[in-house]
């Protein structure tokens, strides 16, 4: 008999053995090896397999691909503490058709949370948010780490500064970057880019730390997707030619 497993934050039913279709929606580096991918279910709900490798994501035959189909055989998660998400790949998955380029608008308006608060509620640590760019720079921590961050606000009027955790939007920007940092210039080019478009952040919250206490359950934010209607890539390239 096949195991069932139970997505606390819906009460969906994950079928251990069987295969599960995801679309992924955020990809995030976790270390030289490991990634974090965040997807989405056909019915709405989010699931975060575990763990692909940064070879998998990085593959040219990769299943983890944005606004494509995928499935793969999950089942319980062998992490401690999981969040809701997560779900043990059980065997390797394998991608399916991708969304057409005049369909990936749609999808993006059809499963966008009403805003951040709104993505993390409950136990939820995944989301897709509309944001309004006010900035995108790096800065240094108290620790020395220099992280790539951007100040946006969300479709429910509430304005974040989180960190970009994202595996592509970094090595997008890396041709621009003056001494590996964002200039002024760029920024000002990237704000105005993504605020002519439709921009959506896949969103995630990071396991407890106990240095973040409030509004998000000890958990930190940050942005693992960057989705925008048209794509921001070909107008940041013709912008860098023009000077």
């Amino acid at each position: 008999m096949n195991e069932i497993t139970t997505d606390t934050q819906t009460g969906s039913a994950v079928q251990a053995n069987q295969p599960t279709r995801f679309i992924t929606m955020g990809i995030s580096k976790v270390s030289e090896h490991e990634a974090c991918v965040g997807a989405l279910r056909p019915d709405g709900t989010w699931v975060r397999p575990e763990t692909p490798t940064m070879d998998e994501i990085k593959a040219e035959n990769s299943a983890f691909v944005y606004f494509r189909w995928a499935s793969a055989a999950l089942g319980q998660s062998i992490e401690n503490n999981p969040r809701p998400e997560d779900h043990h790949i059980l065997h390797a998955p394998f991608g399916e058709e991708k969304l057409s380029d005049a369909t990936q608008l749609e999808f993006l308006r059809k499963h966008q949370d009403p805003g951040a608060e709104a993505a993390f509620a409950g136990e939820r640590s995944l989301g897709l948010i509309r944001a309004t760019i006010r900035r995108v720079y790096h800065k240094q921590s108290t620790g020395g780490r220099i992280f790539l961050r951007t100040e946006f606000t969300d479709a429910a009027g509430e304005t974040y500064d989180w960190i970009i955790t994202e595996v592509r939007f970094p090595e997008e920007i890396t041709p621009y970057l003056v001494g590996g940092q964002i200039t002024p210039d760029l920024g000002e080019k990237l704000r105005q880019i993504f605020n002519s478009t439709e921009t959506y952040f896949t969103v995630a919250l990071t396991k407890p730390n106990n240095r973040f206490p409030g509004k998000f359950r000890g958990c930190h934010p940050v942005i693992i997707g960057i989705h925008t209607v048209p794509d921001y890539k070909p107008q940041l390239a013709a912008d860098s030619a023009q000077g």
